[in-house]
């Protein structure tokens, strides 16, 4: 239900429903929401409104980390394609044949 509201309240475009920035959002807005309930719990409720602009502030901090994650991941994730691509080649050459056979 979140990811719906997210699509169609905030990005104004029920297909985002589909796009993974609406999955990602969606569970950013949920999990934070229980976070801060719980903190705000632990602290006997003694908690005020905070500014609009320091609210964009810590969204476009957080929006930057999660990028740049993302970024980490993916070039991790090609490193060790291209890594396992030269052991498979090198494994093929020691056995003398360049080609992929099945047994």
């Amino acid at each position: 239900m979140v990811r719906a509201m997210v699509a169609v309240l905030l990005l104004r475009n029920p297909m985002a429903y589909f796009e993974t920035v609406c999955e990602v959002v969606a569970a950013y807005a949920e999990e934070s929401s229980i976070a801060m309930h719980e903190q705000i719990s632990a602290v006997s409720g003694d908690f005020g409104p905070i500014r609009r602009n320091l609210v964009q502030a810590h969204a476009t901090k957080l929006t930057r980390d999660i990028l740049d994650h993302q970024e980490r991941a993916m070039k991790a994730g090609e490193e060790a394609f291209l890594d396992a691509m030269v052991r498979g080649e090198k494994a093929l050459k020691q056995q003398g044949t360049t080609e992929y056979r099945r047994s």
